[in-house]
């Protein structure tokens, strides 16, 4: 007996399943979800940028007047001294 198949009998198994395999049975099995097209990969990314960019203003140049309001009234985000400043 070779040294696989008498030290390890497990190993034996394993070579044997593989070299009676089909190719079939060699090519891996999928899991997980399902592979997007790259189309709809597209789609969904573009979809998400374009709600994140609907809560989002531009105030330019004047950042620096913005945090300084936000320092004077403690707002810890700008989403409090937003609220802040609309609820005036």
């Amino acid at each position: 007996m070779s040294v696989i198949s008498s030290e390890y009998p497990r190993m034996r198994n394993r070579l044997f399943h593989f070299k009676m395999a089909t190719p079939m049975k060699l090519q891996k099995l999928s899991r997980g979800r399902p592979k997007l097209a790259e189309s709809e990969k597209k789609r969904r990314k573009y979809s998400r940028v374009k709600e994140l960019n609907m809560g989002r203003i531009t105030i330019g140049n004047q950042i620096d007047r913005w945090n300084a309001i936000k320092k004077e009234t403690g707002a810890q985000t700008n989403r409090d001294l937003a609220r802040l400043l609309i609820d005036r």
